[in-house]
């Protein structure tokens, strides 16, 4: 339908996260996709990395949409999942020029596949994206909704509550299990430090547990809290504030779906009291990365209708005057 358009057509899409994992234009899209994100994510690459690898398997993405509208006028609304809202790594970019290139996804797959069987092969499936800056010259791309939208609403939560909110990061990336660390040392009472961004975990058991990003992120808080720690960080508890008692942790995926059924997790001291009661040791469940099970059994995981928007993940830390 989009390749029939022409010059008198107008064409809306409407665009947010998942579209990266879910719209592919043909089997081999698919196929390749799957392969190499699967081994991506388990090696540690960062989402930026996954879509730039992702817009050059594809006739969709990276512009591609655009380029097929074309000579259409195309409006896009797009709701923003990731860090910086940058709209051509939303659903990998359909109606955006693509900055990136053949090139870079050959560096990253090289740079996380480098044992892997299926690289020459995943190398060789990999096509340029449209270049063609007339291509886009009748494409408005509108950030439509995003996290500063869900930030604002966090706030007017936490002033109600008379606490001071902070915000640390509108773009808050790095390995999860540390994400909180910064916050759980700088915050003070009557305060609620607040972050959004996508946080990554990076795989190192074959066989892991169940979890999510979120799940993952308090879970490595926790076990500060229990000072297991292996972050190679001195004196840890001479670096976090007096107060550790009034300190509450909460991650959550703005969808409601943190890579299984459960949003995210509430913890704090009180769930290091029930972890000991149930002998549950944080640190061997970390390790796992098996961080679902640990809270499943404190009865600490936060469920919630699946039914908004993806504008990333969303952090809370809060004390207690």
């Amino acid at each position: 339908m989009t390749k029939s358009l022409n010059e008198k057509d107008l064409l809306i899409t409407f665009i947010c996260g998942g579209g990266s994992a879910l719209a592919c234009a043909s089997k081999a899209e698919l196929k390749n996709t799957t392969s190499a994100i699967k081994e991506l994510t388990k090696a540690g690459a960062a989402i930026s990395e996954l879509n730039t690898v992702r817009k050059h398997f594809s006739d969709f993405k990276g512009g591609n949409l655009a380029k097929m509208a074309c000579p259409a006028k195309v409006v896009s609304l797009i709701v923003s999942d990731v860090c910086g809202n940058d709209l051509s790594n939303v659903a990998s970019g359909p109606t955006v020029l693509d900055k990136t290139t053949k090139k870079d996804a050959v560096v990253i797959i090289k740079k996380y596949l480098r044992e892997s069987a299926h690289r020459s092969a995943l190398i060789c499936a990999l096509k340029e994206t449209p270049k063609d800056v007339g291509c886009f010259k009748n494409v408005k791309n509108i950030l439509f909704v995003c996290n500063q939208d869900a930030i604002a609403g966090t706030i007017k939560k936490i002033e109600k509550l008379e606490l001071k909110a902070r915000i640390y990061s509108l773009a808050l990336e790095g390995e999860a299990r540390t994400a909180f660390l910064p916050m759980i040392k700088n915050i003070k009472f009557g305060e609620a430090i607040i972050a959004a961004g996508e946080t990554t975990v990076t795989l190192k058991n074959k066989k892991s547990g169940k979890g999510g990003r979120n799940q993952e992120a308090v879970l490595g808080a926790i076990n500060i809290f229990a000072n297991q720690s292996q972050i190679k960080f001195a004196n840890i508890r001479e670096k976090i504030n007096n107060g550790l008692e009034n300190i509450i942790i909460i991650s959550f995926t703005s969808d409601g779906h943190d890579n299984t059924k459960a949003a995210g997790v509430i913890g704090d001291f009180l769930t290091l009291e029930k972890a000991k009661k149930l002998k549950l040791n944080p640190q061997k469940y970390l390790n796992n990365h098996d961080s679902f099970n640990f809270f499943k059994k404190i009865g600490d995981l936060i469920y919630a209708e699946q039914k908004c928007f993806n504008v990333a993940d969303l952090m809370i830390v809060l004390k207690n005057k």
